[in-house]
């Protein structure tokens, strides 16, 4: 998908294995699964191709839950091609937000590298474009927010995205235009300081002129979100030819125009906002600068929450206070790898509604205003629920502490948790295990098993009932 790479890019650019996980802390819940692919999963039919791959709906034998995978055939010849998968799965695990698609778990064997994935069931921002023809500016403003949010975000963590536009946007669910995932991060690409990158990535419509001229860093990325709100607001492109060539060269010029008919019921805020991000790298709003652009500010609101869903989200914080360590692990990995995400909506719609600045992540400062200036609550939130102590509440970390504990911790969770640790499928969990499956390191595995054998009668290894009663004696 995309224009082929035509130069190297190597200057500045940051290694795989340099990637770290961001989010939950000690608690790397994204990792290789040593199992056999068709041992976890059903394949069904194919959803289409991305970046490297095929992807094909799949479901999880144990959760039962619809998932996709991304599928990647090696090749002997084709080790650059390998390597950037590598690359896609490592950028994915540091990801963790509203409106970036989810990554479960990779596989990889003899033959092929599997990326298990959420799965949408929306279809393309693009299939909604064809079918409606142009948007209201309310409808494209709360679209452009969350593309807005999450390119904010993924900058904030150095990366790139170098390929968004309209099939890269999927819509979490039919006739919902407020939930949108970008995918496929196959041409993405984590870099370090000012960077400047020279290889020529993109799709012909979206592509910015200086990727096209061989400098370019972050700013690429807005000149394509740009586009898709050019295209949203009117429902043809600003830059169309009849071949790839005349589009990059319209592109190279920068010139477009808001000439035709549909333009004239188009608000001079929302003109104002494509002008300041159709225009030279230098002078274009970065994302946190547009999520503050007026047009933003006025149309793009999420619908506030209830009082009593933030009462409810209050007391699950709350409850969260004070959990040892074992606690937050079983509950940080069946939040991330059992609860589906329409369990999660709601929750997932609140985050975004306290995240007054839409930078993908909670500060105290929107906590105290969504909370009424409670400093005492929410220093004890922030101090409990902020795993990795960056001073913010990631996605990942608030789903963990703000999922109702009963329903987080239902035997039936407890079941499928209990199954997905039991690695050898001799229905015990060993340390090794738990290790393996939490992928926290030594010395937090052994604090945390040593937590579960001081709780434990005899044995080293634990049974499923053990795991219940343990579990269970944490939220009493």
């Amino acid at each position: 998908m995309g224009c082929c790479p035509s130069k190297k890019a190597t200057e500045n650019v940051i290694s795989v294995e340099s990637i770290g996980q961001v989010g939950l802390g000690t608690f790397n819940l994204v990792h290789a699964n040593e199992k056999k692919f068709l041992d976890q999963y059903k394949v069904e039919h194919s959803l289409g191709t991305g970046s490297y791959g095929e992807v094909r709906k799949v479901l999880h034998k144990v959760t039962g839950q619809e998932r996709a995978v991304k599928l990647f055939i090696k090749s002997l010849d084709d080790s650059q091609s390998y390597m950037k998968v590598k690359s896609e799965i490592q950028i994915l695990k540091t990801l963790h937000h509203p409106c970036i698609i989810k990554m479960f778990e990779y596989f990889e064997d003899e033959k092929r590298l599997y990326i298990v994935l959420e799965k949408c069931n929306g279809g393309e921002l693009f299939d909604m474009i064809s079918e409606k023809s142009n948007l209201t500016e309310n409808t494209a403003a709360i679209i452009c927010k969350q593309m807005f949010s999450a390119v904010a975000y993924m900058h904030q963590n150095n990366i790139i995205h170098r390929d968004i536009k309209p099939e890269n946007i999927m819509l979490e669910e039919f006739e919902d235009d407020l939930n949108i995932k970008i995918i496929d991060f196959g041409t993405a690409i984590k870099i370090s300081g000012q960077a400047r990158l020279i290889e020529l990535v993109g799709s012909p419509f979206y592509i910015a002129p200086e990727v096209v001229a061989g400098n370019y860093s972050y700013e690429c990325d807005m000149w394509s979100c740009g586009v898709i709100l050019y295209i949203l607001l009117s429902g043809y492109p600003p830059f169309d030819a009849k071949s790839s060539a005349e589009i990059l060269k319209k592109i190279r010029l920068g010139k477009y125009s808001f000439d035709k008919p549909i333009w004239e019921s188009v608000s001079n805020d929302a003109k104002n906002l494509i002008s300041k991000l159709l225009c030279p790298a230098e002078k274009r709003m970065n994302a946190s600068q547009a999520l503050c652009h007026p047009w933003i500010k006025s149309l793009g609101i999420y619908p506030k929450p209830q009082k009593t869903q933030l009462d409810d989200l209050k007391n699950n914080l709350k409850g969260f206070y004070n959990r040892n360590k074992l606690h937050n692990a079983i509950s940080a990995f069946i939040s991330s790898q059992i609860i589906s995400s329409k369990e999660t909506k709601e929750l997932r719609n609140l985050f975004k509604s306290l995240d007054t600045n839409g930078d993908g992540r909670l500060s105290k400062e929107e906590l105290l205003n969504g909370f009424d200036d409670n400093h005492e609550l929410i220093t004890e939130i922030m101090l409990t629920v902020d795993a990795d102590k960056n001073g913010y509440i990631d996605l990942d970390e608030f789903l963990v502490a703000a999922v109702n504990q009963t329903t987080l911790l239902s035997r039936e969770n407890m079941k499928k948790a209990f199954d997905m640790f039991d690695l050898d499928g001799n229905g015990t969990i060993s340390y090794d295990e738990l290790q393996t499956v939490l992928g926290v390191g030594t010395n937090t595995g052994k604090s945390i098993w040593m937590e579960i054998m001081k709780k434990k009668k005899n044995g080293q290894e634990l049974s499923f009932q053990e795991f219940c009663e343990i579990l269970i004696s944490l939220v009493e």
